[in-house]
């Protein structure tokens, strides 16, 4: 098994599928393959010529493999992207388990439902298709999507088709209202990591109140400035480790069948060097 992506390095995958094929004994590895964008219909067709058993798929490739699969679950094929390529006897078959992982990881780590609630997504990029796909079967009583391009996150509208739905820009009026409304608050840009760890998606933290959820599915750095300042103002923060290891443990489970252990994943990522 491996991971293709450019970059590939700082990838947790690896770490996760060989953490769970060791505690189940299984005689499998699971190793990063570094494919450049130009390269991606000769990496497709080498991991087939090599019949390997299946491969997750990271950035900037999640849109772009779809066209080299020879099927792609519906799912996967609503949000337009996927994370995991399962061979299925010389058939590669794609799946997300970004959006599903995420809600998975809340409820099992936070005990949180979202039917009913209230939900803002900052961010309208290819990390908030998977998640919105996901919240569109969740039953959230509304959802508003903030983008630097509201038509943008108009546009998609339907990944969320029958749930109350607004789309807004960081710069209207109305945002600060919206923010103190939400249940649970999602950032899913990558604005807190890297070299904009020092920055956060919002500058104005007066809408955190102590019965939220705020969310940042980045998880390097552990916590970014963004949740620093929410829970600084009270909020429950959640970071990124729960959502990486539930989509792990549900590739894992389109790979091998098998259950591989949610809470020992979080614990290794944990433990990690990936994580500062």
């Amino acid at each position: 098994f491996g991971i293709i992506g450019c970059p590939v390095s700082h990838s947790a995958s690896p770490l996760m599928h060989n953490t769970s094929f060791f505690e189940l004994s299984m005689p499998s590895v699971y190793v990063p393959f570094y494919v450049k964008p130009e390269n991606l219909a000769d990496a497709v067709r080498g991991l087939r010529a090599l019949g390997i058993a299946g491969f997750n798929v990271t950035i900037p490739h999640k849109e772009t493999v779809l066209s080299f699969l020879d099927e792609v679950d519906p799912f996967a094929r609503k949000v337009g992207s996927v994370n995991t390529v399962v061979n299925q006897e010389g058939k590669f078959v794609g799946y997300n388990t970004d959006g599903y992982g995420f809600v998975a990881s809340l409820k099992e780590d936070l005990n949180f439902n979202f039917y009913g609630k209230s939900c803002v997504v900052l961010g309208s990029g290819g990390a908030a298709r998977g998640i919105l796909g996901a919240l569109g079967e969740a039953s959230l009583s509304e959802l508003t999507l903030v983008s630097r391009n509201k038509k943008k996150a108009e546009a998609l509208r339907f990944l969320i088709p029958d749930i109350s739905f607004s789309a807004i820009q960081y710069d209207s009026e109305d945002l600060v209202e919206c923010l103190s409304k939400a249940d649970i608050v999602i950032n899913t840009t990558p604005i807190g990591m890297g070299g904009l760890s020092e920055k956060s998606p919002v500058d104005n933290f007066s809408w955190v109140s102590t019965n939220q959820i705020v969310v940042d599915i980045i998880y390097n750095p552990r916590y970014t400035y963004f949740l620093k300042e929410a829970q600084s103002h009270g909020a429950t923060i959640v970071n990124g480790v729960g959502m990486l290891a539930m989509q792990g443990v549900l590739a894992f489970k389109h790979f091998t069948q098998k259950d591989g252990s949610y809470q020992s994943l979080k614990k290794v990522i944990e433990n990690s060097d990936l994580m500062i």
